[in-house]
């Protein structure tokens, strides 16, 4: 929504209490969303009216999923942070590194709980890492259903392979 970026496009933002609704009853067995943004309200998309509701098809006729599982790197009203000249937001490079440690540690299988587990504390570390003493960054989870959902899982004996092939950063804009 940076009008440095040219003109906003509203149509394209959701709200992400309406992704959860949505996910919740939708037909599929599992859904895992990472939400990384910040959830401060936009008074030009509120006047707008664009909704999550407007952005998702009618969800099919079906059971309810097994389980619908949501981490959002930040609270309502709260920013996500992230350093110019650095790839990812904190809350991505968290993610990224869980999978990558899960990968190469050789383990099969990395469960929403152990990503959650990792994923909260380190995202204060790393703003700590860049001098940032003075602001916290919450990552809240949330599942309904299973709450074994497992995030990844590679075949047996793959750990080092899966490890490589997680592709490195992009470079940064210049």
């Amino acid at each position: 929504l940076d009008t440095a970026f040219g003109q906003p496009v509203f149509e394209n933002c959701i709200a992400a209490a309406e992704l959860r609704k949505w996910m919740e009853e939708h037909p599929a067995a599992e859904h895992l969303a990472l939400i990384d943004a910040c959830r401060n309200d936009y008074p030009p998309l509120t006047a707008k009216g664009a909704t999550a509701n407007s952005c998702f098809p009618v969800n099919p006729a079906g059971p309810a999923p097994r389980t619908a599982a949501t981490l959002h790197s930040t609270l309502p009203g709260a920013v996500a942070y992230q350093v110019a000249g650095r790839p990812y937001t904190f809350f991505g490079e968290a993610v990224l590194e869980a999978l990558r440690g899960s990968a190469a540690a050789g383990d099969t299988q990395l469960v929403f709980r152990e990503l959650v587990d990792y994923v909260k504390p380190r995202v204060n570390l790393l703003l700590r890492e860049v001098g940032a003493t003075a602001i916290e960054q919450s990552v809240r989870p949330r599942i309904d259903g299973d709450d074994g959902l497992v995030v990844t899982e590679l075949p047996p004996g793959s750990g080092a392979e899966a490890a490589a092939a997680v592709p490195p950063p992009p470079p940064a804009a210049a």
